[in-house]
């Protein structure tokens, strides 16, 4: 049974809860951060040509503490950040190694894909039951021992034939049913897969443009390069994988 192939380890993944964790940390980051620079920028304002050289050193000594603080937010903004991506990276990841372990089971599944043989078996019974079909009307009419033996072999044999004939119905109607399913749930993994590389596309791509990400880059680029390529052996398995099962349509 194809059922049988279509089984996948039980997935537990924390990196989403790290995400979340680290999303919340870095608002509240964000927003220390927001109110130490209104702070700066107030301090700033209140200095002019008559300001005292008393609340002027008082003024600087308080900049120098506030940009301080600003800086460790900014760090611990810039780590959350990075915590945050290589997690979403790694959730990508391990989605594509539970997307290639499916590619494995359904392969599984082409490889021993019998409906071209129920279909040849469903013929030749058909074939079969009107070969019998033929013999009985030709049977000598004749009530004799022999004809009698005759008729209830060939009717048997019709009788056997046409029980065949119905479990092969219902083998052949299930299989294509499963197809059917095969190819709806391939065609959802596909677009999930192509989900995954527009999403590191745009990763990649704002990597290379924005210049607060650069540092990001040069740690992540090659995980995201590596994960492209993944995605696309994935897609190119599982296109190949619909075409195959979709000749048994």
């Amino acid at each position: 049974k194809y059922d049988d192939y279509i089984k996948v380890d039980n997935y537990m993944s924390n990196n989403i809860d790290v995400v979340n964790k680290q999303n919340s940390l870095l608002s509240e980051h964000v927003i220390n951060a927001t109110n130490i620079v209104e702070n700066i920028m107030t301090c700033i304002v209140q200095i002019n040509k008559d300001t005292e050289m008393n609340f002027l050193e008082e003024t600087k000594d308080n900049l120098l503490k506030l940009y301080e603080n600003f800086k460790k937010e900014k760090n611990i903004i810039n780590n959350n950040y990075k915590i945050v991506h290589l997690n979403k990276l790694k959730e990508i990841e391990n989605s594509l190694e539970i997307y290639n372990s499916i590619s494995t089971n359904f392969n599984k599944i082409s490889e021993t894909q019998n409906i071209n043989i129920l279909k040849n078996e469903f013929n030749n019974i058909k074939t079969k039951i009107n070969d019998k079909v033929k013999e009985l009307v030709h049977v000598d009419s004749t009530l004799t021992l022999e004809s009698i033996q005759t008729f209830n072999k060939l009717y048997g044999d019709v009788m056997s034939n046409i029980q065949d004939f119905y479990k092969y119905e219902d083998i052949n109607n299930g299989e294509l049913k499963k197809v059917k399913l095969y190819i709806e749930n391939i065609t959802n993994l596909l677009g999930r897969i192509n989900t995954f590389i527009k999403e590191l596309n745009k990763y990649q791509d704002e990597n290379n443009v924005i210049d607060k990400y650069i540092e990001i880059n040069k740690e992540n680029n090659s995980y995201i390069i590596k994960l492209k390529e993944k995605a696309n052996n994935l897609k190119k398995n599982f296109s190949n994988l619909l075409q195959n099962i979709k000749r048994n349509e």
